[in-house]
């Protein structure tokens, strides 16, 4: 009886939350890139430093970026960029 009363209390408090971020890879369809390689894609280092700071939320300074398929544009490299919070494909 008292083993079940354990058990049961342990099934209903609830677990904390972890703070912690996932950290995994990039997409299939995304190419990792580091601060120092995002930087290197255009001339324009405040705002390239701005959007990578944004995206980079697990903070492992580490974004996915994938250019779409007619970039650049106009001397503008466009595309999708996301954290690389997916997980490992195989």
């Amino acid at each position: 009886m008292v083993v079940l009363s354990a058990l049961a209390l342990a099934a209903a408090v609830p677990s904390t939350a972890s703070a912690t971020k996932p950290v995994g890879e990039c997409t299939q369809s995304y190419s990792p890139y580091t601060f120092d390689e995002w930087l290197g894609i255009a001339d324009d280092p405040e705002g390239l430093t701005a959007v990578f700071n944004k995206v980079n939320q697990n903070g492992d300074g580490l974004i996915c970026f994938k250019f779409y398929p007619n970039a650049p544009h106009q001397g503008i490299f466009l595309g999708n960029l996301v954290d690389n919070t997916a997980a490992p494909h195989t």
